[in-house]
């Protein structure tokens, strides 16, 4: 279960935690490449951990975008959200829930396609988060 794109029609829906879970399940010690998540379109993806605010948003992606009124994130402590970047503009952007696989623990938090293979690594209570692929 994701919200994907809740944008509305401008942002297409990206299904990212059923492919992250799946991973996970199928290869769980293994790396991740995000490069295969959505469409052809993007160029970096961004990822923003709970309670992040439009300020801090936009420092991270580098341009405003109203993450407030898209997505959950700002009240939302069950979530990452994905955002997919082309140029200085969103094309696409998934709320995924982090239980599924965790990204607050990713740095830097903007990945080029090209350099976006993250791999999984186990906390407490089972819970997985993700970090950068050296």
């Amino acid at each position: 279960m994701t919200c994907s794109g809740c944008g509305g029609s401008k942002y297409p829906k990206v299904n990212v935690t059923a492919a992250i879970a799946d991973h996970l399940q199928t290869q769980p010690d293994q790396p991740f490449d995000l490069g295969t998540l959505g469409s052809d379109e993007w160029q970096k993806i961004c990822v923003l951990d709970p309670y992040t605010a439009n300020t801090e948003g936009a420092k991270i992606l580098g341009f405003n975008w109203d993450f407030e009124s898209q997505s959950s994130i700002k009240e939302n402590d069950g979530i990452n959200l994905l955002v997919f970047v082309k140029d200085q503009s969103v094309v696409a952007f998934a709320e995924h829930l982090r239980h599924k696989g965790d990204f607050t623990s990713l740095e830097p938090s903007c990945l080029d396609r090209e350099d976006a293979v993250v791999k999984p690594r186990k906390g407490t209570k089972d819970w997985i988060s993700f970090v950068k692929d050296e």
